[in-house]
Formats: structure tokens, C-alpha cells, sequence
């Protein structure tokens, strides 16, 4: 509906051009009167109307002072102007000023009204049409850019160069981004893991989604791509470069948190050497915690502290097990590359439960200390997983094949599926540890246990979405789902179409 205000020092004459108005044919609505055109443009800069119908005598500000201004506020918005004047004078400075027409009061007729008031509304949706066609391709032409220039980033970065300097392989309109240099910044998710296991493996491609759409809503000169499943590589023009606010933009209203480093570069040569610093990202988390943003150099502080809290995660549990506790003080105070730190731990576990402890469970282990994001983080891990191991004998001796242990957890699961539920809630239910139900689930039905849940909860919203009374954020619920966008988002790529588009196709 377009919005019309009518201004008229003659209350009459308001009430007689309100009634003669056919509202509903020309999708129109009243949005209020006035007597000056004082108190009207007061309005109208706090909710600008779409066409203004003014008497050009009044008060205070009279007809043509408001069109200038309306026209002014608002250059898409029409303006019509009354009048008992038939001076030739009003009308060519009206016209001058932006006024789509010019009626007489004397001689107007319902009929006139709304045939203009309709040629009115019919440009105003013509010029919106337009314009929406000509947002539409100039974003169209930005977006196909946009994707150049970041596959052109991304195979910069990420693709060896024998003999060629970076800069002999930027592209005039890549360069010409960055004047005054840049700054290299690499956001890196923190906790993956734990989200893909919560909310399947597509949920972390679409929070990098959103972080692309986030950085480039702050940064429009900029270039960000996916350089890893759980990063993204950003370049921002330098004078721009506010790394903690990227931060605060980047995280503003998720759950989700990052990780964050940079480093700046001056000319195109230094490209890749900074981006070769912000890897030191995955260090820092290890040793300092996650969060940042950390500034990258060449060589970090060897004989920085580690983060606090290590010791305390290295439980009295782990009293038995000297060699590990007196590696983790090692790992303390050398701050080794964190890839090796985790190598060794595999390594030590390894020596401790090879001979007692199957194959696959002990790779189930060897991924979860991998995937450690801090020292802190490996250390519970380790004791975990040293606790859970002196406890597997007991779970096999209760998990042989008939006792159920599987089929108990998926009528489980099928009977709160619409609730959040996750791995530990479920191995809880079965009495036995997370990583052994792990892999157990896997081996009997050739799923992840997330994966399986998904289905489920995607098979549960189609069977529901042919229900229209159901809205869309409600199937979401009764599906398992608490955020409609994700699940909006994850339907459309596991089944192909949006829940409304396929909620038509049924």
C-alpha cells in the first residue's frame, strides 16, 4: 500500500478529499491530515509518505514551500497540489518545484482526484520496479565480481608460485583495492567440533556464510574467502582495518565464537609472508586461549606464558600416569608447535592402551586430541580418555550384540529427537562412554550419530511442512530445530528447495 497524507487549512476540504479518494482500488492508505504545512513536514521527516496532497494558501508554510521540501526529503515521493487559484504562475512554480499535478478546487470532481492519484501510484510502482531491476543486476554484477576476486585471493594464497613475486599475479582491479596496503586477518571458528556434533557438519559452511556476508556489510572494498572448513582469510584496505571491531561484527548475536589474527602488509611483495603469519593464530589458541585478536609477526614470544588453567584440567586422576603429566609441564614451558604437542599425545596414549583398547576407539581418541584447541582442552581430553579407557572393559563386557545397546538408544532418540539432544545425553542413556557409544552407533548403522539425527529431523519436517496451518518456525520446532533460519538454510541444501518451495511441491 502506498501511503497518502493530505494537507488543507480548510477542515472541509480535508474531509471532502478523504472521502472522494478510493482507497482500496489504488492501494492506497491514509497516513494523516494537517493544516500547514509546518506540522506536516514535521511528520513527514519522522515517516516520509509516498504522495502528498496540498493546498498551495495556508498558514505557516504554504503548499509550494512544503513540495520543495517533501521533494527534497524524498525524491521519489508525488506531490499534488490543490488550489481555488487558477493562476497559470502557481502552476509553472509548482511544476518547477516537483509537483506531479496541479487540480483546481473549484472544479474538481472525485473523478479527476483519483485519475490522478492513480497515474501517481502507477509511477511510483513503475520507478520501484525499475529500481528493484537495476538493484538486482548492479548486485548481480557485484556478486560475480566479488566471487573473481575471491577465488582470485584464494588461489593467490593458497597455490605455490615457483620463481613469480605475489604481486606479479594481482590483477589491476585486485590491486587497485588496496592502495595504502592491507591487512591480512584469519578468523578461525573456536569449538568446531563440539557445533558439528550439535548441529550437523553443514552448520559450520553456513556460520562462514554469514561471516562473509558480516564482513563485507563493514567492508565492501574488501576480499574474504574460505581458506579451511573452519576459517576465513580477510583483506581489508588498511586505513579501514579495525581488527577488534571486526571481531565485535563478525560474532555480534551468535552463540558461535572465533579466534581471530592479523597482520598488515604495505605492498602486494608481503602478501603472502602475512599470510603465512596469521596461521600463528592456531598457536596463540593452543598456548594464550581462544579470542584475540592477536597480532601476527614473524617470530612470536617463545617465552610467553601459557594459559592459566592447564594444571588444574590435568585431574588427580591422572596421578598414575607420570609420563603424560610430566610431558604436559614440558609442553608448558616450550610451547612446541601445537601439530607436534598433539602428536605426542597420541603417541603416549597410544603406548598406554594399544594392546587393550580397539582399533577404532582408539582413533576415536586420537581425533578428539587432534581436534584440542588449547592446551587446556588436551589435557582434559587426556584424562578423559585415560579414565574412559580403564572403563571399557566394563562397557564390553555389558555391550555384547544381544543386549540391545543400539536399538535402546535409537528408540531413544526417535522419542526425544524434538529435543536437544546430543551424543553424551545419549551414551548417559545407555550406560556407557560417548567415544564407545561412538563408535558402536557407527559400526551397527554406518552413520554418524549427528548425521543420523539430522535425518531424522529433516524426514520429520517434510512430513510435516504439507500441513499449511503449521507455520515454518513451527515445523522448525516440532522438527528439532530452535533456529528457523538454520534450519531454513540446512534444509535447502540437504533436500534441494527452501521449506516453502517445498511445501508448494506436495
Amino acid at each position: 500500500m502506498l501511503s497518502v497524507v493530505i494537507v488543507d487549512d480548510e477542515p472541509i476540504i480535508r474531509l471532502g478529499v478523504k472521502a472522494s479518494i478510493q482507497w482500496r482500488e489504488l492501494g492506497l492508505a491514509f497516513a494523516g491530515e494537517y493544516s500547514n504545512g509546518a506540522d506536516a513536514l514535521l511528520a513527514l521527516e519522522r515517516e516520509p509518505a509516498d504522495i502528498v496532497i496540498t493546498d498551495i494558501k495556508m498558514p505557516v508554510m504554504g503548499g509550494l514551500e512544503l513540495t520543495e521540501r517533501v521533494r527534497s526529503l524524498r525524491p521519489s515521493a508525488k506531490v499534488i497540489l490543490i488550489s481555488s487559484y487558477n493562476d497559470f504562475e502557481y502552476a509553472k512554480k509548482g511544476i518547477v518545484l516537483g509537483a506531479s499535478d496541479y487540480i483546481l478546487k473549484p472544479t474538481m470532481e472525485p473523478e479527476e482526484l483519483n485519475e490522478v492519484l492513480g497515474r501517481c501510484a502507477e509511477e511510483i510502482r513503475r520507478e520501484r520496479e525499475i529500481g528493484r531491476r537495476l538493484d538486482g543486476y548492479e548486485s548481480g554484477v557485484r556478486e560475480r565480481e566479488r566471487r573473481g576476486l575471491e577465488q582470485e585471493a584464494k588461489k593467490l594464497f593458497t597455490q605455490e608460485r615457483d620463481g613469480e613475486e605475489i604481486g606479479e599475479g594481482i590483477g589491476e582491479e585486485f590491486a587497485a583495492r588496496f592502495p595504502e596496503g592491507c591487512v591480512l586477518a584469519r578468523a578461525a571458528l573456536n569449538e568446531a567440533e563440539a557445533i558439528r556434533q550439535k548441529n550437523g557438519p553443514l552448520y559450520v559452511g553456513i556460520l562462514l556464510d554469514e561471516w562473509k556476508d558480516r564482513f563485507y556489510a563493514v567492508h565492501e572494498r574488501g576480499i574474504a574467502f574460505a581458506a579451511g572448513e573452519e576459517e576465513l582469510v580477510m583483506l581489508i584496505p588498511r586505513p579501514e582495518a579495525n581488527p577488534p571491531r571486526l571481531m565485535e561484527e563478525l560474532t555480534r548475536g551468535q552463540e558461535a565464537d572465533l579466534t581471530l589474527g592479523y597482520a598488515e602488509a604495505e605492498e602486494p611483495g608481503e602478501w603472502r609472508s602475512r599470510y603465512r603469519w596469521t596461521e600463528q593464530i592456531y598457536g596463540r589458541r593452543f598456548f594464550d586461549g581462544p579470542g584475540g585478536p592477536y597480532h601476527c609477526r614473524p617470530k612470536p614470544d617463545a617465552d610467553a606464558g601459557v594459559g592459566a588453567g592447564v594444571e588444574a584440567a590435568v585431574a588427580s586422576s591422572m596421578e598414575p600416569y607420570g609420563p603424560i603429566r610430566e610431558r604436559l609441564k614440558r609442553w608448558e614451558k616450550y610451547r612446541y608447535d601445537a601439530g607436534r604437542v598433539k602428536r605426542e599425545a597420541c603417541d603416549l596414549f597410544s603406548r598406554m592402551f594399544v594392546r587393550r583398547m580397539e582399533p577404532a576407539l582408539l582413533l576415536e581418541y586420537y581425533r578428539q586430541f587432534m581436534g584440542a584447541e588449547t592446551l587446556a582442552d588436551l589435557a582434559r581430553a587426556l584424562e578423559s580418555a585415560i579414565r574412559e579407557g580403564e572403563a571399557q572393559r566394563q562397557d564390553e563386557e555389558r555391550a555384547q550384540p544381544n543386549t540391545g545397546i543400539v536399538a535402546k538408544a535409537m528408540d531413544f532418540i526417535h522419542e526425544r529427537y524434538a529435543q536437544e539432544i546430543t551424543l553424551q545425553t545419549v551414551a548417559d542413556h545407555v550406560h556407557v562412554s560417548k567415544n564407545y557409544f561412538s563408535v558402536l552407533f557407527k559400526k551397527r548403522t554406518n552413520q554418524n550419530f549427528i548425521d543420523y539425527l539430522i535425518q531424522l529431523r529433516i524426514e520429520k519436517a517434510k512430513s510435516l511442512l504439507p500441513n499449511k496451518s503449521l507455520k515454518i518456525y513451527e515445523v522448525a520446532e516440532r522438527a528439532g530445530f530452535n533456529d528457523v533460519k538454520y534450519f531454513s538454510k540446512l534444509f535447502k541444501k540437504v533436500v534441494g528447495s527452501t521449506p516453502a518451495e517445498y511445501r508448494e511441491l506436495v
